[in-house]
């Protein structure tokens, strides 16, 4: 899938790292982990879990008015950026897959048309488990760029911060405790980001996703009977085959099928520049795990300048490659443009 006559013209960020892109920007450029034990979550071993919250995990309680603090300062941040002649446009926003049949999903659809109706339209819930960010903010740039719409909105939604998630952590062996080291930092977050054609000379546009390469695992990363990697490993080599990158993001979080599947998928692809293969980013170490948003918080940071920055930046554009592994076994490869000259950030 590739889209390029098409931009992002906004992305509203809300996350561990920061409550807005610029924050977040600051905070992964800082080399900033907002990571706390606390006292309200017990983990197995007896001792206060570590999670990467926006809010403290008890503030609010109520885990609807949590997701809906989330979105909204997610929409506050992307609406800051946007023209105040922005008119309605259509949402597509990602979920966790337990959420689709939840009821707390009218009651938020419902919600964002209330309060954000007079530039958000429709709002288009669609499951984590079949789709990602990447993939989905690809598909809109490109239908912007066919004038099948003249503008949308792409989001993602998630949070880890309740008791029943937690212990389903717990019970999937996932946590991060004294007894598991290859355990997650739960975390949670909102991301937003606004598709739009931009008139040539117009400032304002972060960036374009130039291709999105999806694929599937199929060996089970619970019980695998082979080595995990083939799924991941098409779609990179199509994307190092377009173009070599600038940046190289993983979604490495500290579980250990996951770095067995990014090995292999590098060892069967063309070589990554030796910068980028010996000390590639891994931001789910600075932001936690957040679900369906991990990808979503990637592409935000791709927007913006990475933490070795050279002050001397020559190139109009930097080119960073994404590579998302996802449980389900989806696997996708993205590559976004970033717009040095006029990025704002």
């Amino acid at each position: 899938m590739t889209a390029s006559l098409a931009d992002i013209r906004a992305i509203g960020v809300c996350c561990p790292l920061g409550m807005s892109l610029k924050e977040t920007a600051t905070s992964y450029q800082n080399g900033v982990r907002n990571f706390v034990k606390s006292s309200d979550v017990i983990g197995p071993d007896g001792l206060p879990v570590r999670i990467a919250p926006v809010f403290a995990f008890n503030e609010p309680r109520n885990f609807e008015l949590r997701l809906q603090r989330l979105f909204e300062t997610a929409a506050d941040d992307v609406k800051s950026q946007l023209p105040q002649k922005t008119v309605a446009a259509d949402l597509r926003l990602i979920v966790p897959d337990w959420f689709m049949e939840n009821p707390l999903r009218e009651p938020l659809q419902n919600w964002i048309l209330e309060q954000f109706g007079t530039w958000i339209r429709t709002v288009t819930f669609l499951s984590g488990k079949e789709t990602i960010f990447l993939a989905e903010l690809a598909r809109a740039l490109q239908s912007v760029s066919e004038e099948n719409s003249s503008d949308c909105f792409v989001g993602a939604l998630d949070s880890l911060m309740h008791a029943e998630l937690i212990d389903i952590l717990t019970l999937q062996d996932r946590l991060l405790t004294k007894d598991n080291p290859h355990g997650v930092i739960p975390g949670e977050g909102a991301v937003i980001a606004y598709v739009a054609q931009v008139d040539p000379g117009t400032e304002g546009a972060l960036g374009t996703v130039l291709a999105a390469y999806r694929g599937y695992e199929e060996e089970s990363f619970r019980k695998p009977i082979g080595v995990l990697g083939r799924g991941l490993a098409k779609p990179l080599a199509l994307a190092l085959r377009d173009v070599l990158p600038d940046r190289f993001m993983v979604n490495l979080n500290g579980e250990r099928w996951r770095s067995e599947d990014i090995s292999v998928a590098l060892s069967a692809s063309q070589p990554l520049p030796d910068h980028l293969a010996a000390d590639f980013e891994t931001p789910p170490l600075y932001c936690g795990e957040c679900g369906v948003v991990t990808d979503a918080i990637m592409a935000a940071l791709s927007l913006v300048p990475p933490p070795d920055t050279l002050s001397n930046v020559s190139s109009k554009s930097v080119i960073t490659h994404i590579a998302i592994s996802q449980r389900s076994g989806l696997r996708c490869v993205g590559i976004i443009e970033r717009y040095v000259a006029e990025n704002p950030v």
